[in-house]
């Protein structure tokens, strides 16, 4: 097939925000689309979708309104609630089309995609060159969902957000993206050395889209589309000439959720993402978060964090180190709780018929185990009585609970179906992954905060859930 240049296409509908740099302590209301919020930490309200929002750390109060939102915090005590409301994606041949009620319609498509399949589990996929945190995503490092599909090995990578570096060739386009709809489709089908380090490092809604593209002249098409902030900045520059893709109409599969990004630092942080295909990112400490729909990622680091699945379906829990409780409430199903190397996990709502799994890759890694599931009792035990069931780490002489399930009487052999270990495969140990995803937040948050200066003018056992 002939290279074609990419089709990338949108439509906001509706009062547009602005850019707010926010000096710290005053609080901060939004109205309309697509506001962009940078700075100090401080209270944030309002706005109707497709915000993107990053401060530093402190006290972070966020209340937003719409779909498609990211929001990137630092340390201290964060407080996060991204609403409730939901938009779609659809899925063709070729083509992705996003759309959030009659405020924005994206379309994606291109000639290097032959469609979209969620490989592994539900919620979280590995990209050859590492890892990645939410659903859909293809490049190494990225969180949240669709970022990094169909790009090239050094593109697409470190994006924090949704629909961001997608689609992109050449080399190191797409990177390091916070928001939505950023660093897409650069440098596809141009020659070596030219379409390269296209839509990189932008804050906020659809910048540094299709630069670059079937550039057949060296050492052009380079450098579009970087450090912007804002809404549609660095678009459409610097490519070659040819036909362009014709988005397909044959639609054979469509999600809803709130496609809603949050990362929060170390310190206290309460977060609610109930709309699904959330991703949710937090670090030490004490964590309360609230998750539901389909498709939802929870990663965090050691302490204790609690999370209440509100039918929650098709997701990923992996809590760390420490002792957590998960509550799964009626109506979820077909999740799949990671079980942290050290730590145990207090589950409530765990169905075997549900579809629920728990995922022990971390816990066996090193083990010496082969795999042979006629041999996991040996380092392996379960005590059951009383509608609790209590999964142990028994090698070696010890007895170490890893997991206690309220509410189920099981047998290590009725238990055995629900224990998989594709998790080791497919999630990051959450320690390791949030050392580098948080260390990315902050590095594109000091980022962020110089390019806008720059424009400015002048381990304890728990038996029951609490």
């Amino acid at each position: 097939m002939a290279e074609t240049l990419p089709y990338f296409s949108y439509a906001l509908s509706g009062p547009l925000g602005g850019t707010v740099t926010s000096a710290g302590g005053a609080p901060i209301h939004l109205s309309g689309l697509a506001n962009v919020v940078v700075g100090a930490a401080a209270p944030v309200s309002g706005g109707d979708g497709l915000t993107t929002i990053l401060l530093g750390g402190g006290f972070n109060t966020i209340s937003l309104g719409g779909a498609f939102n990211t929001v990137v915090l630092g340390d201290g005590t964060n407080v996060v609630d991204v609403g409730a409301a939901t938009g779609a994606v659809a899925f063709a041949p070729h083509t992705l089309q996003a759309s959030f009620g009659g405020a924005l319609v994206a379309t994606l498509a291109s000639d290097q995609w032959t469609g979209f399949a969620q490989s592994g589990l539900p919620g979280a996929i590995r990209h050859p060159g590492g890892w990645s945190i939410g659903s859909y995503n293809q490049g190494a490092g990225d969180i949240g969902v669709f970022n990094g599909v169909g790009a090239s090995a050094t593109s697409g990578t470190g994006d924090i957000g949704a629909f961001s570096g997608d689609g992109n060739g050449g080399a190191g386009n797409g990177n390091g993206n916070i928001g939505a709809f950023n660093g897409d489709f650069n440098g596809a089908g141009s020659i070596p050395g030219s379409g390269e380090n296209n839509g990189n490092r932008n804050v906020g809604l659809l910048n540094g889209d299709a630069n670059g593209n079937l550039v057949v002249d060296p050492a052009s098409g380079n450098g579009n589309g970087d450090a912007n902030a804002g809404v549609a900045n660095g678009n459409r520059n610097g490519n070659g000439i040819g036909p362009t893709e014709t988005p397909s109409t044959g639609v054979w599969r469509t999600i809803t959720g709130g496609f809603d990004t949050v990362v929060v630092g170390n310190g206290w942080n309460t977060v609610e993402a109930r709309a699904g295909a959330s991703t949710v990112v937090a670090g030490d400490g004490v964590n309360v978060i609230t998750v539901g729909g389909a498709l939802d990622t929870v990663v965090t680091g050691a302490g204790a964090s609690a999370v209440h699945g509100v039918g929650l379906t098709d997701s990923v829990v992996a809590l760390g180190p420490g002792t957590n409780v998960i509550v799964l409430d009626a109506g979820s199903g077909d999740d799949t709780i990671v079980l942290p190397a050290l730590g145990d996990d207090v589950i409530s709502g765990f169905s075997i018929a549900g579809g629920d799994r728990l995922d022990i890759g971390f816990v066996m890694s090193g083990t010496g185990w082969t795999g042979d599931p006629a041999t996991l009792d040996q380092w392996l035990g379960v005590e059951f009585g009383g509608g609790a069931t209590v999964l142990a780490f028994t090698a070696d002489g010890r007895d170490v609970p890893i997991a206690e399930l309220i509410g189920v009487d099981l047998s290590f052999p009725a238990l055995m179906p629900a224990l998989v270990i594709d998790g080791a495969r497919v999630v990051p140990e959450p320690g390791a992954a949030l050392l580098f995803a948080l260390g990315l937040a902050a590095l594109a948050w000091r980022q962020g905060s110089a390019m806008l200066d720059a424009a400015r003018p002048a381990p304890g056992r728990r038996t029951r859930p609490i």
